[in-house]
Parts: C-alpha cells; sequence; structure tokens
C-alpha cells in the first residue's frame, strides 16, 4: 500500500473511530442517567451495542492498518455499524430495524476470523 493511501486510510478509519466512540459516549450518557422510558431488558441491549461500538471504535485507533488487513477491518467497520446502529436505532425511534443486527454481528465475526488468519499467516 503506497504511503499516501496508508496515510489518507488512516485518517479515515481514525475519524470513523472516533465518531463511533462519540455517538456511543452520547448514547449512554444520555440512557444511563434514566432520560428514557426503555424496558430494562431493552436498556441491556443498547448497552450492549454501545460496548461493542466503543470498542471498534477503540480498536480503529490503535490496528495496524496495511493492504494485509485492510479487509478485515472494513468488515469490522461495517459489522459494528450495521450491529450497534440498528439495536439505537430499533429502540430509541421504535422503527423495527432489528433484523440488521445478526447480520452486522456476523459481518464482524467474519471480519475478526480474517484478521486472526492474516496475523497467523504473517510471516515473522
Amino acid at each position: 500500500m503506497q504511503k499516501t493511501n496508508k496515510k489518507y486510510l488512516k485518517k479515515i478509519l481514525t475519524t470513523i473511530g472516533l465518531i463511533l466512540i462519540l455517538i456511543a459516549i452520547l448514547i449512554d450518557a444520555t440512557y444511563s442517567h434514566g432520560q428514557s422510558q426503555l424496558q430494562f431488558s431493552e436498556y441491556i441491549s443498547l448497552q450492549q451495542a454501545t460496548k461493542y461500538q466503543l470498542l471498534h471504535g477503540f480498536l480503529l485507533l490503535v490496528l495496524p492498518i496495511d493492504r494485509a488487513n485492510s479487509l478485515a477491518i472494513m468488515l469490522l467497520v461495517c459489522g459494528v455499524f450495521t450491529f450497534s446502529i440498528s439495536i439505537q436505532i430499533s429502540l430509541l425511534t421504535m422503527v423495527d430495524i432489528g433484523f440488521l443486527t445478526p447480520i452486522g454481528g456476523g459481518i464482524m465475526i467474519i471480519g475478526w476470523l480474517l484478521y486472526l488468519y492474516r496475523v497467523l499467516r504473517e510471516r515473522s
């Protein structure tokens, strides 16, 4: 991967990571202080989505970027957006797009498996 492309990709992924973290913090801060009418089980689902979103946002800030793992990282980004955002939108707007949640989870799993494969295949 050319140095300019790598730098640009890192900037994009850092921006996406920071946006994921910001949204997660805003949602968690708002709804953890009793600002909603969510049932307990719905609140637990919202916390789970927020936790995954925070974790993956942070990982986008620290994971090394190169040609070998760029597909895995893109799958992680797509997966966390589909997983977390679908839960958050479903619970906070009552628009039912929860069917996207397992798709996002599957995409995240594939991304992590691909990342693991690339790490194990890498020669020291």
